[in-house]
């Protein structure tokens, strides 16, 4: 059984969330019309590039990261992993 989480990114660049992932073991796929895959043996992330918003003159990168793993337990600790990546602090 497959099991799988979407996300919804803003504020990171899709070549950035690529970089994270490989950083965590993974291979990217090129990139093709906004779609990159990154596979790992334990899951497999889809990142889909949206239009950007506009938030005070600024376009705000939106990205939709999909992962899937076979096992539950591996999907969470991706999850984690990445999240950790990609937390950001307000000031």
């Amino acid at each position: 059984m497959t099991v799988t989480e979407t996300l919804e990114n803003r504020g990171i660049p899709q070549k950035e969330l690529i970089s994270y992932l490989t950083q965590l073991g993974g291979i990217a796929s090129k990139v093709e019309n906004g779609r990159a895959v990154v596979r790992h043996k334990n899951w497999l992330c889809v990142l889909i590039s949206k239009p950007p918003v506009m938030f005070m003159h600024s376009e705000i990168p939106v990205v939709i990261v999909k992962f899937e793993a076979e096992k539950e337990q591996e999907l969470e600790k991706i999850l984690k992993k990445f999240r950790l990546k990609t937390f950001r602090a307000g000031g």
